[in-house]
């Protein structure tokens, strides 16, 4: 497991400026002078992120590319992080195509979701080495930004491998038993979920057309009715009026009786899965108990009488 730790902290440490450097230029420079290193240019503040100098702000904006995408042009991520991504990469692939041919069992052992899981992610990877070494020119063609944004994010499906902890772990186990044996709540829960979603991101819209400021259409009124359903609030869109404040204390206290009951079903089943686990362990624990009680009380007597018999002959 800590090889898919590693691996994940590296996918998540190549987004940070302070682990990438500049490239070395394969092109002679523009015309466009820099005074400091592109990596040294990206600053942070609390709710934005900037680029403090303007003579790197111009041409961004010139070539449609936002601070992000532009530190995928000019920069790349440390070497060292290279190099473990490549080795836990490589410990994956190798341990798949090892348990492929140690398995017995072929059929068997790719009916496995952990090793379809596997399967998949070394597809995922040769897609994300194809573009990752092509990052540049990806980033700057508009046709294919959207394939590089889809590597990056579909490789964090690493993490999934986490999941084999369920061999380890009984009470994991049971979780995941549970969620399979809920799937009808949870539709139930999505659906109804959805259907309170528009009607009160409409009922948002309709309350507030007296407000030119807010809520612009409707499906920023189901983006709001989402968010305050699920008690996160993100405050980007807020009523202003009195008929909008009575919407949003009905859209809140619906969304809370909405989630908590299909939730409480949900731990309903999996409270009775995990105390049928238990009884059968201490069922289990039971019987062991008194086997081994039984051989130690007869045992003795065996060997007793065995040297009685000896020792009389």
């Amino acid at each position: 497991m800590m090889m898919v730790v590693l691996s994940v902290l590296m996918s998540c440490m190549v987004t940070d400026t302070k682990f990438r450097v500049d490239r070395t230029p394969t092109s002679p420079p523009t015309s466009t002078p820099t005074s400091t290193n592109n990596r040294n240019q990206l600053t942070r503040t609390n709710s934005t992120t900037r680029i403090s100098n303007v003579s790197v702000v111009r041409p961004v904006k010139e070539e449609g590319l936002d601070w992000k995408m532009k530190l995928f042009i000019d920069t790349k991520p440390l070497d060292y992080i290279n190099y473990i991504d490549f080795v836990t990469t490589g410990f994956f692939i190798l341990e798949l195509f090892l348990h492929f041919l140690v398995c017995p069992q072929k059929k068997r052992f790719l009916n496995d979701n952990n090793n379809k899981m596997d399967v998949l992610l070394f597809f995922v990877t040769l897609l994300y080495w194809c573009v990752t070494s092509q990052a540049v020119d990806f980033m700057r063609n508009n046709s294919y930004r959207n394939l590089f944004v889809f590597a990056n994010v579909i490789m964090m499906l690493k993490i999934l491998r986490m999941f084999r902890l369920t061999k380890l772990y009984t009470e994991l186990r049971i979780l995941l038993i549970t969620l399979q044996k809920s799937i009808k709540e949870l539709i139930l829960l999505f659906v109804t979920f959805a259907i309170f979603a528009v009607l009160f991101g409409n009922l948002i819209y309709y309350s507030e057309m007296s407000e030119s400021e807010t809520f612009p259409d409707s499906f920023i009124g189901i983006w709001w009715s989402i968010i305050t359903m699920t008690t996160v609030g993100y405050g980007d869109y807020v009523p202003k009026s009195s008929i909008g404040y009575f919407a949003g204390v009905i859209t809140a206290t619906t969304g809370v009786l909405i989630i908590t009951m299909p939730i409480a079903i949900i731990a309903g089943k999996f409270d009775g899965y995990y105390t049928a686990y238990n009884t059968n362990k201490t069922k289990t624990k039971m019987r062991e108990l008194q086997k081994q009680e039984h051989h130690n009380s007869v045992a003795p007597l065996y060997n007793t009488a065995i040297m009685n018999k000896l020792n009389t002959d």
